[in-house]
């Protein structure tokens, strides 16, 4: 089997859904550049112009980077946990108006209302070009971390997600409510901060989702992490599902290789 184009957007479009697709073929083009690929390199190239929002700050406001954070959410999810790979995370159903609810959907794990908020959780410095106190995080962490972070979305069902009383739970709460075995989020690896154990008052929380953030920036970077080649493999095998073969059959990566094989002979 060769990659093409088609079966890469028709893979793609199946695992994170048609809007997630759109953000990713627009993202950094004019009104004037083409919205299709020619060929896997484009697709490559497009990968890695793609990759590096996960350094924005907030990814959940604007309607574009609230689909770029299902494709870093659900990207992790596939690679880390091989049993995650068998859940539709684009199912929707079809409501009688034509419109549809997802049902997986990005929430956040601490909330902007309620007890135990995130505004209550994190206190960002007004200014941020003061020098830190010693024994504290730097501003510059601190800064990084708003409600709508990665840190503090990830997937939940709808199913979970529209109980009042796991809205309006703080966090200690949500996890009991999380437990029982059919919501299957709670042995997500996206999740694991519902399983920790150390963190109890609040007052720890936000070590907890600083810690979460560095974890899944280095996860996704690893997820995209190019080859000797420049192919993202992890991404193309654990997240897409394509067979090694395949992705060693696909001219524009055999060309590579290739290309890679030859310098490494100059060399020796």
């Amino acid at each position: 089997m060769v990659i093409s184009v088609r079966s890469f957007k028709k893979r793609f479009i199946r695992i994170f859904g048609d809007d997630v697709w759109n953000d990713f073929i627009d993202f950094g083009k004019s009104e004037q550049d083409t919205k299709s690929f020619t060929s896997m390199h484009d697709v490559i190239k497009q990968l890695n112009k793609y990759k590096k929002k996960i350094a924005n700050r907030d990814l959940y406001t604007k309607g574009i980077n609230r689909r770029f954070a299902r494709f870093a959410l659900i990207s992790i999810e596939r690679a880390f946990r091989p049993q995650s790979k068998s859940i539709t995370f684009n199912k929707k159903v079809v409501l009688k108006n034509g419109n549809f609810n997802r049902i997986w959907e990005v929430e956040h794990i601490f909330s902007s209302k309620g007890t135990n908020c995130f505004d209550e959780i994190i206190k960002v410095p007004k200014k941020t070009n003061t020098c830190p106190k010693k024994g504290t995080y730097n501003n510059k962490l601190i800064t990084q971390i708003t409600c709508n972070s990665i840190c503090n979305l990830t997937l939940i069902s709808r199913e979970l997600n529209g109980k009042e009383k796991y809205k309006n739970a703080d966090f200690q709460t949500k996890k009991k409510i999380m437990n029982p075995p059919k919501y299957k989020e709670k042995d997500f690896y996206i999740n694991r901060i519902f399983k920790n154990r150390s963190a109890k008052p609040s007052k720890d929380y936000f070590r907890l989702l600083l810690a979460r953030q560095l974890n899944l920036k280095f996860d996704f970077n690893r997820i995209f992490k190019p080859d000797a080649t420049g192919i993202p493999v992890v991404f193309f095998e654990d997240v897409l599902g394509y067979s090694e073969g395949a992705i060693k059959s696909t001219p524009h990566i055999t060309h590579l290789i290739r290309k890679w094989c030859r310098k490494r002979r100059r060399l020796k």
